[in-house]
């Protein structure tokens, strides 16, 4: 089944690497469907591409090595992180407690320990590239994995406490760790641009600092 959808959107997207495909769009292929029907039915596929099939298969992709804190996210892109802080990390009701009751708050963990074991994601995050800032379109628990960790390292690094704590965290979580690295700013990720340039019209485009984000300590 899966092998069949993935020649399928293979077919509809000939632009896409097939890595983009597999992390991204086919485990929702294989709960709502890849199809007409499914995407003019389907509101989730709406909120997952953002855009339509046709326009996606003209972008062009790259993968980079960017800056993660230089970049300028667009307003659902920073709803999306704050959301999730406020949900997995300070309990707060909201859209996003219902993916905490899921395997919301499990991935972003397992993307946190993987980034303060390794200092890089685990895999590629996927970022659309607008003129006036980014749109996540896959990687929003490893985004805010990286800022949690960002700012656990600065802490750290005046709080000899704190070091205490995320080792006892890691024991309790069945994992072994022997240093915290260092969480680099650089990370690998995928970008798409269309070839007609187009704005987010997204007022709020800004820069997110990850002393907003809450911590596990």
């Amino acid at each position: 089944m899966s092998n069949e959808l993935l020649k399928r959107i293979q077919c509809d997207l000939r632009n896409f690497p097939e890595e983009i495909i597999i992390d991204w769009l086919l485990p929702f292929a294989i709960d709502i469907g890849w199809s007409q029907e499914a995407f003019q039915k389907k509101s989730r596929w709406k909120n997952i591409l953002t855009h339509s099939v046709e326009l996606w298969s003209t972008a062009r992709w790259t993968l980079e090595k960017l800056n993660i804190d230089e970049l300028s996210w667009t307003q659902r892109a920073q709803n999306c992180f704050l959301g999730m802080n406020d949900a997995y990390l300070c309990n707060k009701i909201n859209s996003y407690t219902s993916l905490k009751d899921s395997d919301g708050k499990e991935r972003f963990r397992k993307s946190l320990f993987y980034l303060l074991q390794h200092g890089i994601f685990p895999k590629p995050i996927i970022l659309l590239r607008y003129d006036d800032g980014y749109e996540v379109m896959d990687g929003n628990h490893r985004l805010l994995a990286l800022f949690v960790a960002q700012k656990l390292t600065r802490e750290i690094s005046t709080n000899p406490d704190k070091k205490v704590q995320l080792f006892k965290l890691f024991e309790e979580n069945d994992l072994s760790i022997c240093e915290i690295v260092i969480i680099s700013d650089i990370q690998k990720v995928w970008v798409a641009r269309f070839p007609n340039r187009i704005s987010s019209q997204d007022n709020s485009i800004s820069k997110i600092a990850s002393d907003y984000f809450q911590n596990l300590l």
